[in-house]
């Protein structure tokens, strides 16, 4: 016979569980959702996104092919780097990244030499 404690125990395991895979699959349809707005971008060859408040914590690679973008709004996301690929978008005028976690600014900033504004607070 299992005691109450024991079944407390693999409730809380449960509940613990349930929580952390809920949360996963909000950052997974987050990011299936950055991924087909990259996409209406890149058809449309349009030359501003907004990926802003999205819970992303990674940017979808196709990102860093949409080399026509000026405006680029990633703000309240939970992005702790950028990925170098965001380098390749060097027509970028204004980078929006308030309220991410980011700690340490990426070195192929100084690629962006058209970038006039960079929004970090």
């Amino acid at each position: 016979m299992i005691g109450l404690a024991k079944i407390m125990t693999i409730l809380q395991s449960r509940k613990s569980r349930l929580r952390q895979k809920a949360a996963t699959m909000a950052r997974n349809y987050s990011y299936r959702d950055a991924e087909k707005k990259i996409e209406k971008a890149r058809r449309s060859n349009a030359t501003e996104l907004n990926l802003s408040d999205m819970k992303l914590t990674k940017l979808p690679e196709s990102l860093g092919q949409l080399t026509q973008l000026q405006e680029l709004n990633l703000a309240n996301n939970l992005l702790i780097t950028l990925p170098d690929f965001l380098g390749n978008l060097t027509q970028l005028r204004r980078l929006y990244l308030r309220g991410t976690h980011l700690t340490i600014l990426p070195t192929w900033l100084s690629k962006l030499v058209e970038l006039q504004v960079l929004a970090l607070i």
